[in-house]
Formats: structure tokens, C-alpha cells, sequence
């Protein structure tokens, strides 16, 4: 019914990468942050990029993320988990990504698979 809160499969998202030294590729499992939840999350998916290195233009499908760029990714939570698309609810559309105790990413809930 509307208005009720379902675990997800999986979810999309914006995310801009703040801190990284090296590179980030699809099935890296960072802790994502929403609210009070702490799951870690597989990036599954980079759909796109774009960046310095890109000239700000969007680059489909790219292998590989790297630090200060903006992209759009799919995520699959290893737990139960519960985000809304920002548009939906902003509160539980903003998550933080963090890794070895660092800030790696912040994002946006675009769209979200239910279970």
C-alpha cells in the first residue's frame, strides 16, 4: 500500500566520489549510511560518469570511478535495507558512502527496486 516502507533489492543513485586514492569498479562493498541505517552496499553498475578528466561531458557505461567525479551507479544492499528516491522523500534519499572510516561518497536515491 502507499505510503509504506519496503525493504529494497536495489537502488540507483547520483553520487559525487569526495576522497579516493585509487580507483572504484563495480563490486566494490563500501558501508553506506541513511538515517540511522549501516549496510554495506555492492556497487553493481557505473551507468555513467563525468568529470575533469571527462571535460564534463558524460561518459555511458565506464569502467571505473575516480576521485571528485560525479556519476550515476546502481548499489545492491547485503542487508535489509530501506531508502526512498529523493524526490519522494529527501530524508531517506541522502545516504553517505564511507570506507576504512573515510568519507568515499555522498549521494541521492534516484530510483529504488523493492524486493
Amino acid at each position: 500500500k502507499d505510503g509504506e516502507l519496503k525493504p529494497i533489492k536495489s537502488f540507483t543513485a547520483l553520487v559525487a566520489v569526495q576522497e579516493h586514492p585509487g580507483v572504484l569498479k563495480p563490486g566494490y562493498c563500501p558501508v553506506v549510511f541513511s538515517r540511522t541505517a549501516k549496510v554495506a552496499c555492492k556497487m553493481t553498475k557505473i551507468l555513467w560518469k563525468m568529470g575533469k578528466k571527462t571535460g564534463g561531458a558524460k561518459v555511458e557505461n565506464p569502467p571505473e570511478l575516480s576521485q571528485f567525479e560525479n556519476a550515476e551507479i546502481e548499489f545492491e544492499p547485503t542487508a535489509p535495507l530501506f531508502v526512498e528516491p529523493f524526490s519522494k522523500c529527501a530524508a531517506l534519499g541522502r545516504f553517505a558512502v564511507m570506507d576504512s572510516n573515510r568519507l568515499k561518497m555522498l549521494g541521492k536515491v534516484s530510483d529504488v527496486v523493492h524486493a
